[in-house]
């Protein structure tokens, strides 16, 4: 009558085994990498110029836009940064931390950036036309700020 105790409380108890999975045998996390950015003086001095880190079959088949990341470096993350609604810079890389979601500021010019975070290999993929465009509420904001401040510059 003891046994089937003893084998239930046996059961009860969380295995710090893990069969067929040894860490040492995990494959590091390898995340895309690459900028493309839309900012004028960008643009003009040729830097962050990747066009292809806006398309996923063109990055994802291109292994010079990826990178094995640090020990450190859990999260494969892609940020989006929109202007007043219309798409300034996407960068996709590793990162220690990532807090995902969007952060609006400014003054009559307002910068949204949103950021996907993801850890599995290669799954910072996100790509689409409404993944470049800021959420609808977002841009609505945007959009009723943008007419108020036309509104107050027109008034002076």
């Amino acid at each position: 009558m003891q046994y089937p105790v003893v084998v239930f409380l046996t059961a009860l108890v969380p295995s710090t085994f893990s069969y067929g999975e040894d860490k040492d045998d995990q494959e590091p996390l390898q995340c895309n990498f690459c900028v493309h950015s839309r900012k004028k003086k960008e643009v003009e001095e040729g830097l962050n110029q990747e066009p292809d880190c806006m398309n996923r079959l063109k990055f994802l088949s291109r292994s010079d836009l990826r990178r094995t990341c640090t020990e450190k470096e859990k999260y494969c993350v892609s940020t989006v940064t929109n202007l007043n609604g219309f798409f300034v810079m996407i960068d996709r890389d590793c990162a220690e931390e990532c807090a995902e979601g969007c952060e609006e500021r400014g003054y009559g010019l307002f910068y949204s950036e949103c950021t996907r975070c993801c850890q599995g290999s290669l799954c910072n993929e996100f790509d689409g036309r409404a993944y470049y465009l800021p959420l609808a509420a977002d841009s609505s904001s945007t959009a009723i700020a943008f007419i108020i401040s036309s509104l107050f510059v027109l008034t002076l």
